[in-house]
């Protein structure tokens, strides 16, 4: 493994999982965060008074592994105000 491709998963790995997000029809840009059935039940109401504006939740993993918190995790993110991206991980 090259130096360069090994201090760069190093660094990866170590960064806190948090996004920021732009729209393309415009130069706004949004703190945000990505979870998924990892963080478990999450409180959106703190979520969206620590500044988050966007949220990325994990659908689904592979073809046949669904994240059993989706439904809440976006229900609550939306209901909280926050902007909803989804991602789904296939060929993991």
């Amino acid at each position: 493994m090259k130096f360069k491709t090994f201090i760069f998963m190093i660094l990866f790995t170590l960064l806190p999982l948090s996004v920021l997000a732009t729209t393309a029809s415009s130069n706004q840009i949004y703190n945000g965060i990505d979870v998924s059935n990892w963080q478990g039940y999450i409180n959106y109401q703190s979520v969206k008074a620590e500044g988050i504006d966007i949220v990325y939740i994990k659908s689904s993993q592979g073809t046949n592994i669904t994240d059993p918190y989706f439904r809440i995790n976006y229900d609550n993110a939306k209901a909280n105000g926050l902007k909803v991206g989804t991602i789904s991980l296939f060929n993991c």
